[in-house]
C-alpha cells in the first residue's frame, strides 16, 4: 500500500487539482496527496507553515479547510494502522478502494480506539474495513465508550487515554440519548459550510438550554391597568448552538426538534425562538419532510430546515434567513460568556 507519492508524483497531482477549478477527487487520494506535501515539505518554499499552505490550497480548489484537514487525518490513521490491519487479517486497500469507504467511519473509528477494548475494536475494524457496518452503529459505540473520556484528551507526551474498564462503567445506557443531537454536533459546522465557506467553530453547544423571558400577564379586567403587567417565563430551546463567526462575530443558532409535523402551534412555538436567536432550525425526518405537505409550505418561511434519516445522518434543506433586532440575544450572549470564563 502506497503511503505517499514520490516528489515529482505529488507535483503532478497537486498542479493538476489546482488547475480544476472544481476538482472531483475521492476523499483518500486528497488525503494521500496532501500527506505527500508534508511529508516532502513541498510547502517550506513560499509559506511559513503547513497550516498557511492548506489555507491556499483551500482557497485554489474551493474545498472547505476542514474538510482537507480531515482527509489528511483520515489517511495519515489508516497508514498508521498498517500492522493492526494484518494482525486482524484485513486486506490492505489502495487508494480507490479505501474512498469507497467512508471516512467519517475512519473519524469515528480512531476516536473509538481511544477508549473501547480490544475485542470490541477488532470487530469494528473488520466491520468498517468490509463495508458492513452503518455510521448509525459506530455512532451508537462512540455515545457509548465517549463518557470513559469523561470529557478529556489524551494529547500531550505519553500521555494515554483511559481505557473502558467494565467494572467501573457498568451503566452506560443513559449516555445513549439525544443522538440526532450529538450527530448535529459533530456535523453542524462542515454541513452549513456548503452554503458559507467562511471561517466558523462551534463555540458552544447546548441541549435544552433554558431562558428566561418577560412576557405581558394576560389582564381580563380592567383594560385601563398600566403600565402593562409583566411575569418571567422560561423557555427552552431544544438546542443552543453558538458560533464563532469570521473570528469576529457571534451567532446563536437554535434548533427546534419535531416529531409530528409542523401544528400552528408550533410555528407560534418557533416565533418565540426568533426572540433569542440570530437563526432558527427545524430538525424533522427525512420522510415526513418529503411527504408532508406543511414542509412544502414551510419553505419559504425564515427557518432553515434539517433532515435527520433512519441511520441519523443529517442534510441542510433550507438556511434559514437572519433574525434581526433579537429582543433577548444580548442577555444570552451575557449568559454565555459569562460560563465561559
Amino acid at each position: 500500500m502506497t503511503t505517499y507519492l514520490s516528489f515529482d508524483e505529488t507535483k503532478a497531482l497537486l498542479e493538476s487539482t489546482i488547475q480544476n477549478p472544481k476538482p472531483s477527487i475521492k476523499w483518500a487520494v486528497w488525503g494521500l496527496m496532501i500527506e505527500s506535501v508534508f511529508q516532502h515539505e513541498m510547502w517550506k518554499k513560499e509559506y511559513g507553515n503547513f497550516t498557511d499552505w492548506m489555507k491556499y490550497l483551500e482557497k485554489s480548489t474551493g474545498k472547505n479547510i476542514c474538510t482537507l484537514w480531515r482527509f489528511k487525518s483520515c489517511w495519515a490513521h489508516y497508514v498508521s494502522s498498517r500492522s493492526k490491519l494484518i494482525n486482524y487479517q484485513i486486506e490492505l486497500l489502495n487508494v480507490d478502494e479505501l474512498s469507497k469507504i467512508s471516512f467519517e467511519h475512519i473519524e469515528l473509528l480512531a476516536k473509538l480506539e481511544r477508549v473501547a477494548p480490544d475485542d470490541v475494536i477488532r470487530e469494528l475494524y473488520v466491520k468498517v474495513f468490509n463495508g458492513t457496518i452503518r455510521r448509525a452503529d459506530l455512532r451508537e459505540k462512540w455515545d457509548i465508550f465517549k463518557v470513559v473520556l469523561e470529557g478529556k484528551t489524551a494529547r500531550g507526551k505519553n500521555v494515554e487515554a483511559p481505557k473502558f474498564n467494565p467494572e467501573s462503567h457498568k451503566d452506560l445506557t443513559g449516555f445513549n440519548k439525544s443522538k440526532i443531537f450529538n450527530v448535529i454536533k459533530d456535523e453542524f459546522i462542515n454541513k452549513i459550510s456548503i452554503y458559507d465557506a467562511t471561517s466558523q467553530h462551534i463555540h458552544r453547544f447546548y441541549v435544552n438550554y433554558k431562558i428566561e423571558r418577560e412576557v405581558p400577564l394576560e389582564i381580563v379586567e380592567p383594560e385601563t391597568v398600566e403600565p402593562k403587567v409583566l411575569k418571567t417565563k422560561t423557555l427552552t430551546l431544544d438546542a443552543l448552538i453558538v458560533v464563532k463567526y469570521n473570528s469576529e462575530e457571534i451567532h446563536l443558532h437554535g434548533i427546534h426538534r419535531t416529531v409530528a409535523g409542523l401544528s400552528d402551534h408550533k410555528v407560534e412555538f418557533l416565533k418565540k425562538y426568533a426572540t433569542i436567536c440570530d437563526y432558527v432550525w427545524v430538525v424533522c425526518d427525512d420522510i415526513d419532510y418529503a411527504t408532508e405537505t406543511e414542509f412544502k409550505e414551510f419553505n419559504s418561511g425564515k427557518w432553515g430546515i434539517i433532515t435527520e434519516s433512519n441511520d441519523l445522518d443529517i442534510e441542510i434543506e433550507k438556511m434559514p434567513v437572519r433574525n434581526y433586532n433579537v429582543e433577548y440575544r444580548v442577555k444570552v450572549l451575557e449568559k454565555v460568556l459569562l460560563t465561559s470564563l
